[in-house]
């Protein structure tokens, strides 16, 4: 049937659990790799530099995917496009499960991170979509507490499996969830196709722009670490990048068919909602990528005890971000986003407070407030900005979403990278000279991390810009 802004009826959890277990799978299976790669290293005879394109292959997947979501999800319709990426998810999960080398690995996340990487703009979808308005706020907080709980289960299941049955084990995993997803899927999720997109021609110059635009910009940021800024090789993918990303935008607003319909962004809430929630992302990875390996390397933790101080965050957000989705529509919105982004900047404060003296229950608090602030910003600063947006753009409006945040967090990861090691080494010259080599570079590395925080404090101020120019609409 054709759909115009009626929405159909719907049972509401039985959609909920097809959305959240699909969430769910997509983000358990970008966070669980990373504790296996050593085990990749030693079962593949490789080296770190090979074995990270089995994250970053996936990673940039995801991202050049991002663009072709709208356009798929109108022509074939939201259920057949989620359809087929659950069914590709789990084949190529069970493949990955009998890889034999490394570029085979390697070869089949990127395919994962193609149906992986539209798994996640278009559970957001189903809701604007299928989803009553006044329950839509509570909807996307269990969609947000699906995705959050996959990176505080995911490193720990994942080791748990690969020390019992092995490494292979960890992708069949997937399979269960994303099975009972599609089957709940079928028998709930209605069929329909927005009219005026079944004779949608391709957009094969959008297609091709997109493609090598954000291959680009994501290759080099994913290595940015490991490259020399300057060189040769940086500055041309660099320069190809941005060429093709900014000729991809030009053809799309003036596109009369585009593949991704980046006009979405002319809704001012949405605009801004982007902004915020890339903000939210490089603030919250400015610190996961910093915590372990002060945790481990410098504190001394084991990876056990390293995993439960980090989990504590994620886990009281599990059941905080239910109750913000209750709250919504009773308190005033852009106060809510107002308080919990400020509560995000003072958790930054207190991760400078860190050093080599703080306690396992400290590094827990610093963390739990993160979460609890800029963690909780999703579900709120989301609806938000897809409040009062077309049914027949939100598709649309959810992969611009998506593809524009990975871009930038794949930036933010590679610059926050490059900064740690590079303020590590400065402070590391400036220290005196002494016969206790780890101790200078712990030192160092604790003032490298208070640069950082300190600059991501500025960051976050940008955030509270971004809710300050959000209209808070009327229910």
């Amino acid at each position: 049937m054709n759909e115009t802004l009626a929405k159909p009826t719907v049972s509401f959890w039985p959609i909920i659990i097809a959305i959240g277990m699909g969430n769910f799978v997509a983000a358990l299976s970008s966070t669980t790799v990373t504790i296996m790669l050593p085990v990749f290293m030693k079962d593949f005879l490789t080296d770190i530099v090979t074995v990270q394109w089995v994250i970053t292959g996936y990673m940039l997947a995801s991202g050049m995917v991002a663009p072709l979501i709208g356009y798929l999800a109108d022509r074939l319709s939201l259920k057949r496009t989620y359809l087929s990426a659950l069914i590709g998810f789990m084949i190529t999960s069970f493949i990955l499960g009998f890889a034999h080398s490394i570029t085979a690995l390697i070869g089949l996340r990127i395919l994962q991170g193609c149906f992986g990487g539209m798994i996640f703009p278009l559970t957001m979808s189903l809701i604007y979509q299928i989803i009553d308005q006044e329950r839509q706020a509570f909807a996307l907080s269990i969609w947000s507490v699906s995705g959050v709980l996959a990176p505080t289960l995911g490193p720990t299941v994942a080791g748990i499996l690969t020390d019992l049955l092995g490494w292979q084990w960890v992708f069949f995993f997937n399979i269960p969830f994303a099975l009972l997803a599609a089957i709940v899927a079928v028998r709930f999720i209605p069929y329909y196709i927005l009219e005026n997109h079944t004779d949608q021609k391709f957009d094969y110059v959008g297609l091709l722009t997109a493609v090598v635009g954000t291959f680009c910009l994501l290759y080099v940021f994913s290595n940015i670490t490991r490259w020399n800024f300057f060189s040769l090789k940086c500055l041309t993918l660099l320069a190809t990048g941005l060429l093709f990303t900014a000729f991809f935008v030009y053809h799309e607003l003036h596109c009369v068919a585009p593949l991704l319909n980046l006009s979405v962004l002319k809704y001012h809430n949405f605009a801004w909602s982007v902004v915020l929630l890339c903000v939210a992302q490089i603030t919250m990875n400015a610190s996961i990528l910093v915590m372990p390996i002060y945790l481990q390397d410098i504190l001394g933790y084991s990876t056990t005890m390293a995993a439960v101080i980090l989990a504590l965050g994620p886990l009281c957000v599990f059941f905080f971000v239910p109750v913000i989705g209750q709250l919504y529509h009773r308190i005033n919105a852009k106060m809510l986003l107002y308080i919990l982004f400020s509560v995000g900047c003072f958790s930054m404060l207190v991760h400078r407070q860190l050093d080599l003296t703080s306690t396992a229950l400290f590094a827990a608090i610093a963390v739990l407030i993160r979460d609890l602030g800029v963690g909780s910003v999703t579900m709120p600063a989301t609806n938000m900005g897809m409040e009062g947006m077309p049914l027949n753009v939100s598709s649309h409006a959810s992969a611009t979403s998506s593809w524009i945040r990975q871009c930038v967090v794949s930036l933010a990861i590679g610059l926050i990278n490059t900064l740690i090691t590079a303020r590590t080494q400065y402070h590391l010259e400036q220290q005196p000279i002494t016969t206790n080599a780890e101790l200078s570079y712990n030192a160092s590395y604790i003032l490298a991390m208070h640069d950082l925080f300190g600059i991501i404090i500025f960051v976050a101020f940008l955030g509270l810009f971004a809710v300050s120019r959000m209209n808070t609409q009327k229910h």
